[in-house]
């Protein structure tokens, strides 16, 4: 739980508003070594311990949801009404787990609805960015050197900053102006 706690607090202080979802891999080892009752028991267990520490990390009310904006994808099992806030991943099934396919289906659903997912940005800016990270021993770059790839991309000067803080906000590079 120490490793978890310590990726929730950096979620909390880094990633404030993010939509996280926690995926507990190696079901397989489970379901090998226990009975069916003993492996929901355990996965039982399981929930209520991580629940306890989303609690007090995150303050999470019942829909997984708190004042920061955070939001928990969970799992809810087509066998039972019972959810978990996590998905339990058998890593011998692949694609096949039902776990993996609800996490797809909750990612994607919250995609649909993220207004931050469903921007719009112009191609140009993609090929700015990649050229841009393509850039070998550039630790930092200077404005002018971004406005000249850009320039070549057809992006005016003008746009240049704009496209700079879309770039940072999305995690692609660090830009303060």
């Amino acid at each position: 739980l120490a490793f978890l706690k310590f990726w929730f607090q950096s979620i909390r202080t880094y990633a404030k508003g993010a939509t996280f979802a926690v995926v507990g891999t190696h079901l397989d080892h489970l379901n090998n070594q226990s009975k069916s009752h003993e492996v929901i028991a355990q996965l039982r267990q399981v929930n209520i311990s991580i629940n306890r520490l989303m609690k007090d990390i995150f303050s999470l009310d019942a829909e997984g949801t708190n004042c920061a904006g955070e939001r928990l994808l969970c799992r809810f099992p087509q066998d039972s009404k019972e959810a978990f806030c996590f998905f339990p991943v058998d890593n011998t099934k692949s694609g096949e787990d039902v776990s993996v396919q609800q996490l797809r289906h909750a990612i994607a659903g919250r995609l649909k609805t993220d207004p931050f997912a469903n921007e719009q940005v112009p191609v140009s800016w993609a090929k700015v960015c990649d050229s841009l990270l393509a850039k070998e021993n550039a630790s930092y770059l200077p404005l002018q050197e971004i406005e000249a790839v850009a320039s070549k991309a057809g992006i005016p000067k003008a746009d240049v900053k704009m496209m700079l803080k879309k770039f940072h906000d999305l995690g692609m590079m660090i830009y303060y102006d």
